[in-house]
């Protein structure tokens, strides 16, 4: 139905009385078919152990059943959308206006305090996703009633579906599901429920002619940038700016500007009288009789201070590293061995997306990350930093400071990533609060913030301004996933992502994608998710680069496997584009090729460099096309794909297959990759002792004779914790050697004898920590402060000390004395729900 016809027929509509009406079916789940509930799907990725969807009579609101999501697993995170899911007829929708307000209600009872729920509404419209996301919402005891009130979509909806999701682990049930089509005026809603459901005045603030990383250089960049406000539901008259010396607190500058239409917008000059340092734009508006704001930071450095970051970027979004242009290939995550990133090497990337923390810990980093450097990896760590942005803000600014520290020692660390902050639901005063402590702390190093590809460039907008580089993890393959919400649901919304990310950070944030190497077909494909072709690889990869993408990571669900046969397309990949990057690095935007004829989704990418010239060529289409363009300077092309010739003539014409690239250079270029890559040690290899792991300095999957502890028993959803745990021990003889190793579920202080010895983030991955400095004859007391974010935690610990008595053993066991609670002993590594400890020597 046309767009227009919709609108009028929905107006017509209007001018009845329409009943209110239940849009959902099955909203009870009265009714079930081999035991579930009929028109509700159930949602959870695969291999995710301890979930269970059901229906439970135990445990009602009304009628015979509800439905149930209970997570056993503490891993369960929001990512994991565990959720109960029911698509919308959509020719229910016609007999209500555009812009009708519509109610999702429902009931919900979860096991404990801790365990947390939240529904939305999603779907597609002309192409464009729309989403209504309610709070997060957990309940102390018993029913509570959840309510989201949104509108219908100005056009009808393409696609429009109901999720109920589980965010933690824990137990819920649902009940009396309704998308009520008359929902209660807010006049008759409790005001604790107003305060919950009414939209809350808003400035949305957006910026442009920002320099990358938000740093000026005086004489180099321009000292000035423009903003723009958009007036939406409410009106405004003024907005009134000011720039405030983060370290002084104090106003340096400010003006007023009037609104003007529906918006206010101005230009800001910086003044001259600004020293170098980090200061706050601060934006403030009365909007609905309450003053809104909005602020973001940036940084005045000297030119000689910039060329000294480890990290910076270009005008054109280029990154500078150690101060070379530099194209990112990273491996997202990646195999921690030196057989895999002898592989990673060969293979052509450059850089890894280490996901684990180890940055927060001193002698893990070291071990860590030096060994990747050997290789010629750059890191970028995978540490969602943003998720832990509760704490204090000294807190948090000390845990930074510290990882900072470590991060100056490693000449190949590039930042920290985060990830899918908008869509895993972390709130945008987190993102901001975790973007600016790291901003201020550790000027040189970026903050990666990647998203799923959902939400309108509207509602990322806010995240993305809180990072130094922004972008979308894509796996379009095969289409039927519906990982994208574009109109163009195959391997080519890659580019419309781009676009998206690229207009989201109002074009002053680099974008760096991250595309699918074999995501959805487990270790060796399957036939309904197949393993991605070369060609289909090849193509994601420079359409993301032809739409403005100036990083790639290539992921794996698992970890980048170098004997995966996928491994020698993405080495093909790699390498060709090492034999063409110049272009992209050092060479100049050009246009002397004009595309004629019909030249609807050809996309043409121009460099030129020292008189040769590079032309990236796309085919967007999902049909095979004929290329037509003007060769305003007539030269000879090369096909470095076919490795051929093609004429000087005035006017190029080839034929190219559907979602195709064509790369031409005007001197051939040539490359090699390997067809195969060493092997690795299988993932279900024997580990070994601990003490023998550390003996030989070798990296491998460990058995521990230290346990796995805490001060609650494991089912207890205790939350938020932090205790200490204390273990004394007498040494006898002077120390020659010590060692320890030490893992937390989440963080961990380790002291001794009242110094602080090291800070451990996760278990993953441990490396031994030197005690000898730190032992003194006689008694000794360990002490650990365990940092628990929620259900319960853990601590494990090993260690031993050579005298020359002999060796002594310190382990985590019932001896431990925890500051609240009894020591349960859960046993020793590997142990679920923690499993395999990877030694790091």
């Amino acid at each position: 139905m046309k767009p227009k016809l919709y609108l009028f027929l929905l107006a017509a509509a209007s001018m009845f009385s329409v009943q209110a009406k239940n849009l959902l079916e099955n909203s009870s789940f009265e009714v079930i078919s081999n035991g579930k509930p009929v028109k509700w799907v159930a949602n959870k990725p695969k291999n995710f152990p301890d979930v269970e969807f059901k229906l439970t009579e135990n445990n009602v609101r009304s009628g015979k059943y509800s439905a149930m999501i209970e997570s056993r697993n503490p891993g369960t995170k929001v990512n994991h959308f565990l959720a109960y899911i029911q698509n919308i007829d959509l020719s229910k929708l016609d007999p209500y206006p555009a812009g009708k307000e519509v109610m999702l209600s429902f009931d919900f009872n979860p096991d404990a305090p801790g365990t947390v729920i939240r529904a939305y509404v999603e779907g597609t419209v002309m192409g464009k996703s729309f989403n209504s996301i309610g709070p997060t919402r957990s309940r102390y005891v018993g029913w509570g009633t959840y309510q989201l009130r949104f509108k219908l979509p100005e056009i009808k909806p393409t696609r429009m579906y109901v999720v109920l999701q589980l965010m933690t682990t824990g137990s819920v049930c649902f009940d009396n599901v309704c998308l009520e089509t008359n929902p209660p005026p807010m006049a008759a809603t409790p005001a604790a429920e107003v305060l919950k459901t009414v939209k809350p005045p808003e400035l949305d603030v957006r910026f442009s002619d920002l320099p990358f990383m938000n740093t000026f250089i005086p004489g180099k960049t321009p000292m000035e940038f423009g903003f723009f406000a958009p007036m939406k539901e409410d009106k405004f008259t003024e907005v009134r700016t000011e720039i405030i010396c983060e370290k002084t607190k104090k106003v340096v500058w400010s003006k007023r500007y009037e609104s003007y239409g529906n918006r206010v917008q101005g230009k800001i000059i910086l003044p001259e009288t600004l020293k170098n340092g980090v200061y706050r734009l601060k934006c403030k508006a009365k909007i609905r009789g309450t003053a809104q704001e909005e602020s973001f930071l940036f940084r005045i450095a000297s030119e000689e201070t910039v060329k000294n970051y480890p990290v910076h970027f270009r005008e054109d979004g280029i990154m500078l590293y150690h101060g070379k242009p530099y194209f990112p290939i990273m491996v997202c995550p990646p195999f921690n061995n030196d057989e895999a990133y002898l592989a990673y090497q060969q293979a052509g990337f450059n850089g890894l997306t280490a996901q684990t923390n180890a940055s927060v810990s001193r002698s893990l980093a070291k071990s860590f990350y030096a060994r990747a450097a050997k290789y010629n990896l750059s890191i970028v760590e995978w540490c969602n930093f943003a998720d832990t942005a509760g704490r204090s803000e000294a807190d948090l600014n000390e845990h930074v400071l510290r990882t900072m520290r470590n991060a100056k020692n490693l000449p190949n660390f590039l930042g920290w990533m985060n990830d899918e902050d908008a869509w895993r639901g972390i709130s945008v005063a987190y993102s901001k609060k975790a973007y600016e402590a790291f901003y201020v702390n550790s000027p040189g190093y970026i903050n990666w913030v990647n998203q799923a590809p959902r939400g309108t460039v509207d509602y990322l907008r806010r995240y993305v301004r809180y990072s130094d580089v922004t972008g979308a993890d894509v796996y379009p393959i095969p289409a039927k996933t519906k990982h994208s919400e574009k109109p163009r649901e195959n391997i080519a919304c890659l580019g419309d992502y781009t676009d998206d990310f690229m207009e989201a950070g109002d074009f002053s944030k680099p974008v760096w994608m991250i595309l699918q190497a074999w995501s959805w077909g487990g270790k060796k494909g399957s036939p309904d998710k197949p393993f991605p072709t070369y060609d289909e690889l090849r193509f994601m990869f420079y359409n993301s680069i032809s739409h403005g993408a100036t990083g790639i990571a290539w992921f794996d669900n698992h970890h980048l496997d170098p004997m995966n046969p996928v491994m020698v397309h993405l080495g093909n990949i790699n390498h060709e584009f090492h034999a063409i990057e110049k272009f992209i690095l050092n060479g100049t935007k050009s246009n002397t090729c004009e595309l004629t004829g019909k030249s609807e989704g050809i996309r043409i990418l121009e460099r030129s460099l020292n008189g040769e010239r590079l032309l990236i060529i796309t085919n967007e289409n999902d049909k095979d096309a004929v290329v037509t363009f003007n060769n305003n300077a007539p030269v000879k092309f090369f096909d470095t794909l076919k490795k051929q010739n093609l004429g000087a003539s005035a006017e190029v014409s080839f034929k190219m297959k559907k979602l195709s690239v064509l790369i031409l250079t005007t001197e051939p270029v040539s490359w090699t990759y390997p067809k195969r890559y060493a092997p690795m040690l299988p993932d279900d290899s024997k580990p070994i002792s601990l003490r023998d792991a550390v003996a030989q300095k070798k990296s491998c999957r460990t058995v521990w004779r230290g346990n796995w502890i805490w001060n609650h028993i494991k089912a207890n959803e205790q939350g938020y914790s932090a205790p200490f745990m204390t273990k004394k021990f007498t040494v006898s003889g002077t120390p020659e050697s010590a060692w320890l190793c030490v893992g937390a579920d989440n963080e961990a202080v380790v002291y001794l004898n009242g110094k602080e010895v090291e800070r451990i983030y996760g278990w993953g991955n441990v490396s031994p920590i030197d005690l000898k400095p730190y032992l003194k004859q006689g008694e000794n007391e360990l002490k650990i402060k365990v940092v628990n974010y929620n259900s319960f935690g853990g601590v494990v610990f090993e260690g031993e000390i050579k005298t020359p008595s002999g060796i002594q053993t310190i382990l985590s066991d019932a001896s431990c004395v925890f500051s609240s609670g009894k020591t349960y002993v859960y046993g020793v590594p590997p142990l679920e729900p923690w499993k395999h400890i990877i030694l790091i020597p």
